[in-house]
């Protein structure tokens, strides 16, 4: 008899979604992580957007959050790769995108 998970990772090949699935699975656990690690403001200011061929892209309210992020993507990177070991985290870009808090973007972090 097969496991729920082995079925499910049969479904996701089959149907063509498993990068999408495992890109929204990572994006969000790096927001659970962000939350821990970021502290005060920074933590409305700063999440984790788009995970795409080994690459995480932060997403920053504004300047001072994408500098105030720097200090943090050595633990972040390291807490994901623990939880996600066979993936590679090889980029961990932070960019100044306001409009994901506005326009139809996040509108909470909580």
């Amino acid at each position: 008899m097969q496991t729920l998970a082995h079925l499910l990772q049969g479904a996701l090949h089959r149907h063509g979604i498993k990068k999408q699935v495992t890109a929204t699975v990572v994006v969000a656990k790096a927001n659970e992580i962000l939350m821990v690690l970021a502290v005060g403001p920074l933590a409305e200011d700063v999440r984790a957007v788009v995970y795409k061929n080994d690459e995480l892209v932060l997403a920053c309210k504004h300047a001072a959050a994408s500098f105030d992020t720097a200090h943090l993507l050595p633990s972040l990177k390291a807490e994901l790769e623990g939880v996600f070991p066979s993936h590679t985290f090889a980029h961990i870009v932070v960019r100044i995108a306001p409009h994901e808090w506005y326009d139809g973007g996040v509108t909470s972090n909580k």
